[in-house]
């Protein structure tokens, strides 16, 4: 069962005063609501500093979603590289999320590309294209007939949730950024289970545009029944080489 938002946020006050030190003071939610913020919660009591909290999830459904995405996007490219003989290609992409619509998009622009033959190795990224998170699309080496697919940062290994999470950051920035001069924090509850308590298996999300509105993100982990012992509590700052950790409070 996925806790409320009000939940969340009390689990993250008793983990923000043990991690930082901080007094949270008042919970004021707003939540896109008339004359507010989009994020959920402002504490603007909070001491040392006023801080701003987005809460949200990741759930399987999330996950096998996103895949299944990228595998179409990557079958239909393959297919179009065979069909037009287009040689090798790499495309970058962040790990967000897209629409079937915003999947289809990116699938034409590239197939249109394979169609210039005076390509150069490296092509400009439309704006609407680059919005949604398409970084480049450039040449590669060899006779396949074939387009790789890489995220922003790659995943250590099948049981993390690199590419979900770096998702859930893209997602969410815009609207933390617009909470600043607070301090701005991240709070996502992980709702599945298969391998992502591994914390050397899952990515600090990078320091890039895209996340550039959260100070700090945080991951909370589903437990299996109340008597489980939950594991640690992940938080980091965007950028950061590893994550810090700090025991679950029920």
């Amino acid at each position: 069962m996925i806790p409320t938002e009000d939940e969340l946020a009390d689990e993250f006050e008793k983990l923000a005063l043990t991690a930082l030190g901080v007094e949270t003071g008042n919970r004021d939610r707003h939540d896109a609501a008339s004359d507010r913020l989009r994020v959920d919660f402002v504490y603007d009591s909070a001491t040392p500093d006023p801080f701003a909290l987005e809460v949200t999830s990741i759930q399987w459904e999330d996950m096998r979603a996103q895949q299944s995405n990228l595998e179409r996007l990557s079958d239909d490219l393959r297919d179009a590289a065979e069909r037009e003989d287009a040689g090798f290609w790499h495309l970058d992409v962040t790990g967000r999320r897209w629409t079937a619509n915003e999947r289809d998009a990116v699938r034409e622009w590239v197939i249109g590309r394979f169609e210039v033959a005076d390509d150069p190795d490296e092509v400009v990224v439309p704006d609407d294209l680059r919005a949604i998170g398409v970084k480049n699309l450039r040449r590669g080496f060899g006779d396949l007939n074939a387009v790789s697919i890489f995220g922003m940062s790659p995943t250590v290994s099948v049981s993390g949730f690199s590419r979900a999470l770096l998702s859930v950051c893209v997602s969410n920035a815009s609207k933390m950024l617009e909470a600043r001069p607070r301090v701005t924090h991240l709070f996502v509850f992980v709702a599945f289970l298969m391998g992502s308590r591994d914390v050397g298996s899952t990515l600090v999300p990078p320091l890039i545009d895209e996340t550039e509105g959260i100070d700090l993100v945080w991951i909370v982990h589903q437990g299996e029944h109340p008597a489980d012992e939950r594991p640690m509590v992940w938080w980091a700052r965007p950028g950061d080489s590893e994550w810090h950790t700090i025991p679950h409070r029920a």
